[in-house]
């Protein structure tokens, strides 16, 4: 039924009440006693009518079964019938009728007692139940068979302890290789052509030899012999002018 809505605090509501009433409340000893609420509030433009009873009871031990109870109560309806877990009924009725007025809401107490027996009883036994709030409209009667499977919400009595989150592992990325070192190319000196004579062209990026070096060669050896034929004349012209 979309007309109604349900919270565990009072203050944050939504169409489906998740996960069990007394979640993660593990291993049960004697003598212990435990308290758990839940909000119904009406969201309709007319009443509604709540009823509350417990369906799928089961337990592994009789003496268990005898010690554990399940109790709801109400502001209006203080003493809810008490049901232990050693009950026969398919549907048995924890809280009777109570009217809900548009835009109110009201808080269901259960409560989960283990009575004070001997600490050797019931060791390592489990136990189970299904609570179901039944809703209606208040001008319709309540359907045949619908008190446990009707409209309304379900929710698990006992439930496993909160699992211990999963941890996330961070993916390792792929080593990304490095490149290899490339050698490093220089300039490359040409060799000298075959039979090349003068001077040895300069390497790197100097400038290369030209045909003016030939020309210097060629000058500097003809004054050379210019100079020695002068030489070998002037002596013998003055020579010649001293014979009579």
């Amino acid at each position: 039924m979309d007309a109604a809505s349900f919270s565990r605090d009072g203050v944050h509501f939504a169409a489906d009440p998740r996960g069990a009433l007394f979640a993660g409340l593990g291993a049960i000893v004697p003598g212990q006693r435990e308290t758990a609420r839940l909000w119904v509030r009406n969201d309709g433009p007319s009443p509604l009518v709540i009823r509350v009873n417990a369906t799928q009871v089961n337990v592994d031990d009789d003496d268990y079964a005898e010690a554990l109870s399940l109790r709801a109560t109400t502001t209006l309806q203080p003493t809810g019938d008490l049901m232990t877990f050693a009950t026969t009924e398919s549907c048995f009725m924890l809280l009777g009728e109570q009217y809900i007025q548009p835009g109110a809401a009201i808080p269901i107490t259960f409560r989960l007692t283990m009575a004070d027996v001997d600490g050797s009883v019931a060791q390592s036994s489990t136990a189970g139940a299904t609570v179901a709030v039944g809703l209606r409209d208040a001008t319709s009667p309540w359907l045949d068979d619908a008190e446990c499977d009707g409209d309304g919400a379900h929710l698990p009595v006992l439930g496993d302890p909160d699992p211990e989150p999963t941890p996330t592992t961070t993916p390792t990325p792929p080593a990304t290789p490095e490149p290899e070192p490339t050698a490093s190319v220089g300039p490359t000196a040409l060799p000298a052509p075959a039979g090349a004579s003068g001077p040895t062209a300069p390497s790197g990026d100097s400038l290369s030899s030209t045909g003016t070096d030939a020309i210097t060669w060629l000058s500097a050896s003809v004054a050379l012999i210019a100079g020695g034929v002068l030489a070998l004349l002037l002596p013998y012209r003055s020579r010649r002018r001293r014979t009579p």
